[in-house]
């Protein structure tokens, strides 16, 4: 427990109202449903409800037809249930945690019972890694189990843990009282922030660089801290952000109870557009292809959203792109480096996103400084997926310098790189 930083942050709270009235999202369908407190999707689109009150799990499929439902009853009886929160791992099994009754359940993809486990007391956010260890929030603890339920180690966060996210490398988000602490793997304390923006009652996010978004639902506004702890920026929201989500091509959305909307920013916290929700949205999920699905509280109903149509003369993000690191690239003197790769790959699926396509996938998602040298494929695979764009809007697919990059034998220049800096910039 050596070393801790203890990072205080100052926050500057960007005041953005009112928000532009830019077209938002288009709704693609509504389920009714009972009671929910919480909700979760898988990359396919199934929508996952937990009803805190009926002590159940419902799943629906990608166009809102009820699959099954499976009870995580704890014997407080209905209306008086302590199912608190819900996540999946990569093939849908499902974990809940009971709050009164202190336990952890294991569902398998069709709502069937595969264990339950004892956790420390009052548990509360759940999350799952990619090695299937799962991470639970008690009301005095931050404890690790593997797959099959063991528990493995027990650490102490400040008071009141309520929620907890996992970054790709394996490390532990906890937001409590006016924090936001991290935990590397073995369960040590790297760093906490403290800020009065970290709100228990509002769930958090994580993006795929390991950035968390956390609402304040007094303030109206949503923040944006690194992985380092460092606060990124504040921006206003419309009435009572509940949630935070993400999506993998940088995009950052809030549900506004008071106001019914989506709020969508883009990776730079300027805001995208608005769309409006059934009553009481309380919880926003985003999955692989961008789809928004919403659980209105007040309604009783999950809600699908579609994101806007692109317009390839007028794109959505002029203004709001990522700052290229090193904006002027020069021959014989610019190492080319890891942070302008990311830069790129991070405007490109914003693009692709845009323009109604998947984001790509990347050889090496995470790249590294000093350790993760820049390939072929990595220029290769940019390449491709920025043409795609031009492509879908009817443009010719952009001409390259050294249009087949040979391993081993071509050298990665300072032309390639600003050349997909253009292409990406001033697309169509």
């Amino acid at each position: 427990m050596k070393n801790i930083k203890i990072i205080l942050v100052l926050i500057v709270v960007v005041t953005c109202f009112p928000l532009q009235a830019i077209a938002g999202a288009t709704l693609s369908w509504t389920t009714p449903t009972s009671y929910g407190t919480f909700m979760v999707a898988g990359p396919t689109g199934n929508t996952y409800v937990l009803d805190h009150y009926n002590t159940n799990v419902r799943k629906y499929n990608s166009a809102g037809t009820l699959q099954w439902t499976a009870s995580v009853s704890d014997g407080h009886g209905t209306y008086n249930g302590g199912p608190y929160r819900l996540c999946l791992d990569s093939s849908e099994n499902v974990y809940v945690t009971n709050y009164y009754n202190s336990i952890l359940h294991k569902l398998n993809t069709s709502g069937g019972a595969i264990w339950t486990t004892a956790t420390a007391a009052q548990p509360q956010g759940v999350t799952v890694d990619t090695s299937g260890n799962i991470f639970v929030a008690t009301m005095g603890y931050l404890q690790k189990f593997n797959s099959a339920g063991s528990l493995l180690w027990s650490a102490t966060p400040n008071a009141g843990p309520t929620d907890v996210l996992t970054d790709s490398s394996g490390n532990i988000y906890v937001t409590t009282s006016g924090y936001l602490q991290k935990f590397n793997t073995g369960g040590s304390l790297l760093w906490s922030v403290a800020t009065s923006t970290i709100m228990t009652t509002s769930i958090p996010s994580i993006d795929t660089n390991g950035n968390v978004y956390v609402a304040n639902t007094s303030a109206n506004t949503v923040q944006k801290i690194s992985s380092s702890g460092t606060s990124m920026w504040t921006v206003g929201t419309d009435t009572q952000p509940e949630a935070t989500a993400t999506d993998s091509a940088g995009g950052v959305y809030t549900v506004n109870y008071v106001s019914k909307t989506i709020n969508k920013f883009n990776t730079s916290g300027t805001f995208q557009w608005r769309a409006t929700t059934a009553a009481g949205p309380g919880n926003v999920v985003v999955d692989t292809v961008g789809d928004m699905y919403v659980f209105n509280y007040t309604a009783f109903s999950i809600q699908k959203f579609t994101q806007p149509p692109f317009n390839c003369s007028s794109p959505r993000y002029p203004g709001g792109w990522v700052s290229f690191t090193d904006p002027s690239i020069t021959a014989g003197s610019t190492q080319i480096r890891v942070s302008h790769v990311t830069d790129l790959r991070t405007d490109i699926n914003l693009m692709r996103a845009d323009a109604g396509l998947g984001a790509c996938s990347w050889t090496d998602p995470t790249l590294t400084a000093s350790s993760t040298q820049i390939r072929k494929v990595h220029f290769d695979e940019m390449r491709a997926c920025i043409s795609a764009v031009y492509t879908t809007c009817g443009s010719s697919a952009p001409t390259f310098t050294d249009a087949t990059i040979t391993a081993g034998s071509t050298h990665i220049r300072a032309t390639h790189l600003n050349e997909l800096r253009s292409f990406t910039q001033n697309a169509p």
